[in-house]
C-alpha cells in the first residue's frame, strides 16, 4: 500500500510457512503426547493475526513500517529541519483550527491488524534467508512467541530403538532405499509413518503433522530462491498446487508406498481399489510398449490429474508421505538439507 517498487508480499509467504513449520516442531518435541487436533490448535493461536499484530505493536515494530505513500510535502532533506519557534508561530498564526486537526492526521498511518502481522512475517522471511532455519529461531522469542529457540538445532542421528525388526520393515526399508537413495537408521520411525490409526494407537498421525509442515517450507523456500521472478500470487498458486492432499497422494503412489501401509483390512482393500482404477486410466493414457518407471510415473499422473479425468485418490496415501518426510527429518537428525534432498528426488518431475 506504500506504492513503492518493492513489498513484503513474497517474503510474507516465506516467513508464513517458516512461522508454521518451526512451530509445529516446536509443539511436537515439546508435547510428545499431545494429539494432532490440540497442537494445530495451539499453533493456528500463536501464530494467528491478532497475536502477531500485539507483539509487533508492543516491540515497537509498527513505527518502522511505510504504509501510506511518499508525500513529498511531509519530507524534510538530510540535515534541514523546521525552526521551532517559526513553526509554532506559523501554526497559531495562520491554521484555523480545522487545519491544525488534518495536518496532525497526515502524519499518522492507519494498519489493518493482518497488515502488521504480514510485516512481521515478512521479517521472520528474512531472517531465514539471511541466518537460515536454525539461527533465525532466535528472533521469535524476543518477537513475543513462546518457541525454544533451539528446537531446529542439528544433531547426530537418531538411534534405534530396542525394536525387534521384522521382514516387512527391513523390504520397506530396501525399497526406500532404491527409490529415495536414503537408508533409514531407525526403522522405529520408518514404522511409525506407514501405520494407519485403525490398527494401532501409536500411528502416523503426529508424524503427518510434522511432515505436512516441513514439506510446506522446504517447497516455498525453494520456489522463493530458485523463481526470482515468481510474485505472490504465482507463489501462492503454486503453494496450492504442490500441497494439497491429491498432489502428495500422486507422489505417494507413484512410489508404491499404498503397498506397505499397515491399516484395516477393509481400508486397504478400498485403497487398492482406488489405486487400482486410477493406475489402469494412467496406462490408458501411457503411449509406449513398456511400464513407465517411477518418474515418468509421476510425470503422466500429475497430468492426468490435472485434466480432472479420475476419481479422487485415497488421503491415506498424502497422509503416509507427510509422515515419511517427518520420519526421515528425525532420523537424519533435523537435517533439512538432508529432508529436501529426498524431497526433490521424489517431486522433481512435477515441481
Amino acid at each position: 500500500s506504500a506504492d513503492d517498487f518493492f513489498n513484503h508480499e513474497r517474503l510474507e509467504i516465506l516467513g508464513d510457512s517458516y512461522l508454521k513449520f518451526i512451530t509445529t516442531a516446536d509443539y511436537f518435541f515439546r508435547n510428545p503426547n499431545m494429539k494432532e487436533g490440540a497442537m494445530s490448535l495451539m499453533r493456528a493461536i500463536n501464530v494467528s493475526n491478532s497475536h502477531l499484530s500485539r507483539t509487533s505493536k508492543l516491540k515497537g515494530l509498527t513505527l518502522y513500517q511505510f504504509n501510506t505513500p511518499f508525500k513529498l510535502k511531509q519530507w524534510l532533506p538530510p540535515g534541514f529541519t523546521c525552526i521551532r519557534n517559526n513553526a509554532n508561530l506559523v501554526a497559531n498564526n495562520m491554521l484555523t483550527d480545522g487545519s491544525k486537526q488534518r495536518d496532525s492526521e497526515s502524519f499518522k498511518q492507519v494498519m489493518s491488524v493482518k497488515n502488521i502481522s504480514d510485516t512481521v512475517e515478512g521479517l521472520v522471511g528474512v531472517y531465514s534467508l539471511a541466518s537460515g532455519p536454525v539461527d533465525a529461531a532466535r528472533l521469535l522469542p524476543w518477537i513475543g512467541l513462546d518457541i525454544d529457540p533451539n528446537v531446529l538445532i542439528e544433531k547426530d542421528k537418531s538411534v534405534n530403538f530396542e525394536i525387534p525388526t521384522t521382514d516387512e520393515d527391513i523390504q520397506l526399508s530396501s525399497c526406500i532405499l532404491r527409490n529415495t537413495d536414503y537408508q533409514f537408521n531407525n526403522f522405529y520411525w520408518l514404522r511409525i509413518a506407514f501405520t494407519h490409526s485403525s490398527v494401532a494407537s501409536e500411528n502416523y498421525q503426529r508424524l503427518e503433522y510434522l511432515g505436512d509442515a516441513t514439506l510446506e517450507y522446504l517447497l516455498i523456500e525453494f520456489v522463493y530462491c530458485r523463481k526470482p521472478y515468481f510474485g505472490p500470487g504465482k507463489i501462492s498458486h503454486f503453494k496450492s498446487v504442490m500441497t494439497r492432499n491429491q498432489t502428495f497422494s500422486l507422489i505417494a503412489i507413484a512410489f508404491q508406498f499404498y503397498t506397505h501401509i499397515r491399516c484395516h483390512s477393509k481400508l486397504k482393500l478400498d485403497i487398492m481399489d482406488s489405486i487400482q482404477n486410477f493406475k489402469e486410466i494412467l496406462l490408458d493414457n501411457h503411449q509406449d510398449d513398456h511400464q513407465p518407471d517411477i518418474g515418468h510415473f509421476a510425470n503422466l499422473a500429475y497430468q492426468l490429474y490435472t485434466s480432472n479425468r479420475y476419481q479422487k485418490l485415497p488421503k491415506v496415501c498424502a497422509d503416509v508421505f507427510e509422515a515419511f518426510i517427518a520420519a526421515i527429518y528425525l532420523d537424519c537428525g533435523k537435517k533439512l538439507r538432508t529432508v529436501w534432498k529426498v524431497v526433490y528426488k521424489m517431486v522433481q518431475r512435477i515441481l
